[in-house]
């Protein structure tokens, strides 16, 4: 595993234009885009399924933890027409609310979504001008849009995530990752598309931690390698310590009541319950995994930068 701590700021490597038209440019190629799930996926639209089960599973993975997130409230950021919120997220919580810049997008997802009984708030705003409320969310899902962010912006915006976490929250990112070292840039939507080892540099310089990650598999060769990656907040080094004594503790009595079982001239058997739970990842992941029966293949397989913002999935 690499040491994926950075010694030089990661923040700033996205600009490369002034900030304000790095947004505009992204605002206005948008607004032109049909409010459909089509438009929302780039002409992509039939990777949908599997894409929402691909999500499912993990979304699954994540309640079997030891420590669950809870299953109160939800927010789907960069939630274009409510694609995610509709098949996903109303299918595990209790409230979900979306925060989307397009205001046509929002119009589209609160006609279609309103009436739901699950539907809370409607948030019109970028996410790098976005301030979730505290203690609100168990889940924070965040899809193919943070392309659209800055380093900078991006680390804002997932420290401002993690104070809206509830207890046991966690952010969900699930985006395109390049096969390269190198961020590939795409002037037509104004984004970025992030190696996986410096999104993970990312997410660490905003303070999060790798509790799962997984890559989506079964999408069309000729897109990107996409992640799901799931974060809780790091914790202090004073509930660090506070964690490992509480295990070490915990062991130690399990082996002192199995010392005193044996002892015993009668012993009566029983069969244990044994509860299944996922683990933790101890780190996150940095390189791209290969696979000859996914989606995998290199930008050096696209013959043109055009040919691969053309067949890119990119949602916002």
């Amino acid at each position: 595993m690499e040491d994926l701590r950075c010694d030089q700021p990661v923040r700033g490597i996205v600009e490369n234009k002034e900030r304000g038209a790095f947004y505009q440019d992204a605002a206005d190629y948008w607004s032109q885009i049909p409010a459909t799930v089509d438009g929302m996926l780039g002409g992509y639209g039939h990777i949908s399924t599997v894409d929402i089960n691909g999500s499912t599973q993990f979304l699954r993975q994540l309640f079997r933890l030891k420590v669950p997130p809870g299953k109160g409230c939800s927010i789907d950021c960069g939630a274009g027409i409510g694609r995610i919120t509709k098949n996903l997220l109303f299918n595990h919580f209790k409230k979900v609310d979306l925060v989307e810049q397009n205001p046509a997008f929002v119009a589209q997802a609160r006609a279609a979504l309103e009436s739901h009984d699950k539907m809370g708030n409607f948030y019109c705003s970028g996410l790098q001008d976005f301030e979730p409320t505290p203690n609100t969310y168990d889940v924070i899902w965040c899809q193919w849009v943070l392309g659209h962010l800055t380093d900078d912006d991006l680390i804002k915006f997932f420290q401002r995530c993690i104070r809206a976490l509830k207890k046991n929250g966690i952010i969900v990112v699930k985006e395109n990752c390049t096969t390269s070292d190198k961020l590939d840039e795409d002037p037509t939507d104004s984004s970025v598309t992030r190696p996986l080892d410096h999104l993970c540099r990312v997410l660490q310089e905003a303070g999060l931690k790798c509790v799962k990650q997984k890559r989506q598999t079964n999408f069309p060769h000729g897109l990107y390698p996409v992640y799901m990656i799931a974060t809780r907040p790091l914790l202090n080094p004073n509930e660090e310590i506070s964690r490992a004594k509480l295990d070490t503790d915990i062991n130690r009595e399990v082996c002192e009541h199995k010392s005193l079982d044996v002892s015993l001239e009668k012993v009566e058997i029983t069969t244990p319950t044994i509860t299944c739970f996922e683990e933790e990842a101890i780190d996150f992941q940095s390189k791209v995994e290969y696979s000859s029966d996914d989606s995998t293949k290199t930008e050096s397989d696209v013959s043109t930068a055009k040919e691969l913002a053309e067949k890119k999935c990119d949602i916002f």
